[in-house]
């Protein structure tokens, strides 16, 4: 995960559905949650880490100066929020190869087609996320074509051409 640390981004769900998928697997897993937020709320998901015993199966890394050097290197990226509009760090996957599994709600449904360049899980179904956790691990032909598609579609979509041409055809649509 790399975002903002805030409730309504559903890291806690993260966390608290890590255990069935390490039960559920035969694959060791590490959660690597990557960015910043309040005393208050880094303390509560740090708590229910120690809680269900995954301090070594999780790793705080605050925040990074360039998280495109860890993003190329991430199995999976999971975007958990149903609320964000656009996912940055999405198509930042989408550019590094790196596969995307995200909430089926709020702007990850622009950015990504479930089964062709992401995978989408139903928001907060734990049954959901492992299924889909599962196809990317263990299928590498899944894997293969979501991260090639992903490419193509973000190295098009995604210029700043194209997002320059988008924001001045709004600008003029308003005048």
């Amino acid at each position: 995960y790399i975002g903002r640390l805030v409730d309504y981004k559903n890291v806690d769900f993260l966390i608290k559905s890590l255990p069935e998928i390490i039960d559920k697997s035969q694959k060791s897993f590490h959660l690597l949650i990557i960015g910043k937020g309040s005393r208050e709320y880094m303390e509560y998901l740090k708590k229910v880490t120690r809680e269900l015993n995954l301090v070594d199966n999780i790793s705080f890394l605050g925040f990074v100066d360039n998280p495109s050097k860890l993003i190329s290197g991430l199995d999976i990226l999971i975007a958990s929020s149903g609320v964000d509009a656009f996912g940055r760090t999405i198509v930042e996957s989408m550019l590094q190869s790196t596969p995307v599994l995200a909430a089926n709600k709020g702007g990850h449904l622009e950015i990504l087609e479930d089964g062709k360049d992401g995978l989408l899980y139903e928001m907060n179904c734990k049954s959901s996320l492992i299924e889909k956790i599962a196809k990317l691990v263990d299928d590498s032909s899944l894997r293969g074509r979501l991260v090639v598609n992903a490419y193509k579609k973000s190295s098009s979509t995604y210029t700043k051409k194209n997002l320059l041409t988008n924001i001045l055809n709004i600008y003029k649509s308003l005048i």
